[in-house]
């Protein structure tokens, strides 16, 4: 890889993380506070271990919702209720894991089941986005009220 090619693809998430703190820092200079302790106060609180853990536990599920959206993608499908329906996938997954009594290694495997068939059946049982022809222009409006809908169910 050339030099340009390095500084190119560098150039924009740097300008963009330093327009960021710029603007941030004139809002903080604003209301009153000192931009560099509260960048310090930032940086301290983001290297705690409770914070990268619960930051790891809340990213976690969209990692892998982003990877099934890009193995959807690869395949031409168009699915913008992943969310509600990984997370129902989720919970139907624990709920059959909670209510059984196996042995280690197949307890694991049928909850990893029991989730892939909620998350596909959800997505081509209840989703809008089964059949375009039947749902032509609702398609990116539904599935996200479907995603909602799910995420709202206790």
């Amino acid at each position: 890889m050339t030099a340009r090619r390095v500084v190119m693809a560098l150039a924009a998430p740097v300008s963009a993380f330093a327009f960021s703190v710029l603007i941030s820092s004139a809002v903080l200079v604003a209301v009153g506070t000192n931009p560099i302790d509260a960048w310090a106060e930032m940086l301290s609180f983001g290297m705690r271990l409770e914070t990268l853990v619960e930051t790891s536990n809340r990213a976690t599920p969209l990692y892998l919702a982003g990877i099934a959206v890009a193995i959807g993608f690869r395949m031409n499908l168009f699915n913008i209720g992943v969310e509600g329906q990984y997370t129902i996938a989720a919970l139907l997954a624990a709920s059959a894991g909670a209510a059984m009594t196996l042995p280690a290694p197949l307890h694991i495997l049928v909850i990893i089941i029991v989730a892939m068939l909620v998350g596909s059946l959800f997505w081509f049982g209840l989703s809008p986005q089964r059949d375009p022809a039947q749902f032509p222009s609702q398609n990116t409006a539904l599935a996200p009220a479907l995603s909602a809908l799910d995420q709202a169910t206790p």
